[in-house]
C-alpha cells in the first residue's frame, strides 16, 4: 500500500493532477522549522486520511486517519520540532484521490541572519535554489567550496573558479556549503528544491 501511495505521491508532484472539484492542500510555513499547518479543502463531507512521509517511502505521522470531515477548509496543526532536517512528503487521502505535496523541515531558518559569510563579502544566492547557484567572493581572494548533503557526505570538492555552482544534478534536500579561505572555513546552509 505505501508504495502505491508514494507512486501516486510522485506522479502527483511531477504533473499536478488535481481537478477543479477534487481537495485541495496547502502547508504553511514551508519550510518550517518547529511546526506547519496542513490546510486542506473538501470539496464535500468525505472520509479524510492525512500521512506524512520521509524520503525513503517510511511514515513518519499520522495527524488523521479515516476520519469522516465535513465540506470545507480544515487546518491541521503539525509538530515536527523532532525531526530531523529533511525533506518529507504529505499526503491527503480522500476517498480514491491522493493530493501530494512536499515538506521541508529546517532545524533553522536560512538566510534570516547576518553571517559571517555577508562580512566577508561573500554571498550565497538564491536560496532556495533550483539548480543553478552564484557564490561571490571579494576580487583576489583564492577559495575552495565543498558541498556535503543532509548526511554528512561530500558530494562537491572543487577550487571556486567560476561564480555560478550547478547543483541541478542533486537530489532536492539541504546541503552544506563550506567556503574554505586559508584556514578559515565559513558555512552556510542551501535548499535545493
Amino acid at each position: 500500500m505505501r508504495i502505491i501511495i508514494i507512486a501516486v505521491i510522485l506522479l502527483n508532484l511531477h504533473f499536478g493532477l488535481l481537478a477543479q472539484n477534487e481537495p485541495t492542500l496547502d502547508i504553511v510555513p514551508n519550510p518550517f522549522v518547529d511546526t506547519t499547518s496542513f490546510v486542506f479543502i473538501l470539496p464535500a463531507s468525505d472520509t479524510v486520511s492525512l500521512f506524512v512521509y520521509n524520503r525513503w517511502g517510511q511514515l513518519i505521522g499520522t495527524p488523521v486517519n479515516e476520519q469522516l470531515m465535513p465540506q470545507g477548509t480544515h487546518t491541521v496543526i503539525f509538530v515536527g520540532d523532532s525531526l530531523p532536517e529533511d525533506v518529507y512528503y504529505v499526503a491527503l487521502i480522500v476517498d480514491t484521490v491522493v493530493v501530494a505535496k512536499k515538506l521541508i523541515k529546517l532545524n533553522q531558518f536560512v538566510g534570516l541572519e547576518n553571517d559571517r559569510l555577508e562580512e566577508q563579502g561573500m554571498t550565497i544566492y538564491p536560496n532556495p535554489t533550483m539548480g543553478l547557484t552564484t557564490v561571490t567572493i571579494l576580487p583576489h581572494k583564492s577559495a575552495r567550496i565543498a558541498v556535503y548533503n543532509a548526511l554528512g557526505k561530500l558530494v562537491r570538492d572543487e577550487e571556486l573558479i567560476s561564480q555560478q555552482i550547478d547543483l541541478s544534478y542533486l537530489p532536492n534536500g539541504i546541503y552544506t556549503f563550506h567556503v574554505i579561505q586559508g584556514k578559515t572555513t565559513f558555512r552556510k546552509k542551501i535548499i535545493k528544491l
